[in-house]
């Protein structure tokens, strides 16, 4: 909240505008993602400002949105903007996936006199030409029993995107937010049959231990760069996200389940 001295009064555009808020400055990611948001939108609504990835001109500007969309955290900002501006909200989980953008257009249709059913059809036909030539190893993953470990919206959007989508089985779920216990979700990885892990750079002690391929989506990340723009999110993020996820797979040491076989 201490970027609340700096927002001025701003006059609402005639376009519908959004700002985003909580994806975190060291978010995996995190600004490749935020383009893939924008490039959702079409143009038939605007970016106004991602809070965590503007400058201090930008941060001004935020009363001049339509809507807030939080990714999970940053709702006390939220509720200042309603309070003070009259500026609407609303939270959504990590829009990974045909899902997430669904999910992300409804409630910009909801508020907005916009509709998104091109881009939803535009959706389907760009992923199934990305992942026509992997259909295999897709088909191979359904109910391949795997591990979460993530913030509150990252876990959310992932267990959505996994099991709807893909097909799979999340049998450890953590959301990691407060003070969760890291020994505690070990055991409980230790004691399922999960042969994937997602989560971060601290689980990789584990994912070792087990010998379980680890993908790394959440904060932080200590042992990959990222200095392209390869976004999770759309579809173009969807495939980065599958290509990634099987390498991951591909270069475990112990061989799991069907994608083998």
């Amino acid at each position: 909240l201490a970027l609340t001295c700096l927002i001025e009064d701003r006059d609402r555009s005639e376009t519908p505008s959004i700002n985003v808020i909580g994806i975190g400055y060291d978010d995996p990611r995190a600004k490749a993602d935020i383009k893939a948001m924008e490039e959702l939108l079409s143009g038939k609504v605007r970016l106004n400002a991602a809070v965590g990835h503007c400058s201090s001109d930008d941060i001004k500007e935020l009363s001049g949105a339509s809507l807030n969309i939080a990714i999970g955290r940053g709702t006390a900002l939220c509720e200042y903007m309603k309070d003070r501006y009259g500026i609407p909200y609303e939270i959504i989980d990590y829009p990974y996936g045909y899902m997430g953008a669904d999910s992300l257009y409804s409630l910009l249709e909801k508020h907005f006199d916009v509709d998104y059913s091109a881009e939803r059809e535009a959706f389907r036909k760009e992923t199934v030409e990305y992942l026509k030539n992997i259909y295999m190893y897709v088909q191979n993953m359904y109910a391949m029993p795997v591990a979460v470990n993530a913030r509150s919206e990252k876990a959310r959007g992932l267990f959505t995107f996994l099991s709807e989508e893909l097909g799979m089985e999340v049998c450890v779920l953590n959301e990691k937010d407060g003070q969760n216990d890291l020994e505690d979700y070990f055991d409980r990885v230790r004691e399922s049959e999960a042969a994937i892990m997602f989560g971060s750079s601290f689980d990789l002690e584990l994912a070792e231990e087990l010998e379980l391929p680890l993908m790394r989506i959440d904060y932080p990340v200590l042992d990959r760069i990222c200095i392209t723009d390869r976004p999770y999110v759309g579809a173009r993020g969807t495939a980065c996200f599958m290509e990634d996820l099987l390498n991951e797979i591909m270069q475990a040491r112990k061989l799991h389940g069907g994608l083998y076989q």
